[in-house]
């Protein structure tokens, strides 16, 4: 595989006698453990069969406390009662 020094030189591999061989082996380690943790207990929509991604707040803004009314645009996404109904409809009952 090629390599591009940071001179911008090619080469054809890196040395493995090189300096970063340290941080690159620590981060392979720390990137292969949390992908397998990720993997392992990351939450899937079972419908869907994709992965669920967690809201992040925005910034500057806090998660907890009270809100101080609402803007006009969000509630495009909110939806009522009904479509729980229509959820719990699909549920399978227990024994």
């Amino acid at each position: 595989m090629v390599y591009i020094t940071s001179t911008g030189t090619l080469t054809e591999q890196r040395s493995a006698f090189r300096l970063t061989i340290f941080s690159d082996v620590f981060w392979g380690v720390v990137n292969f453990v949390g992908l397998f943790f990720n993997s392992m207990f990351g939450r899937v929509d079972q419908q869907t069969r994709q992965v669920v991604k967690k809201r992040e707040p925005a910034l500057g803004r806090s998660s907890g406390g009270g809100g101080s009314g609402g803007g006009g645009g969000g509630g495009a996404r909110i939806r009522g009662v009904d479509s729980l109904k229509a959820q719990a409809g699909a549920c399978a009952g227990g024994g």
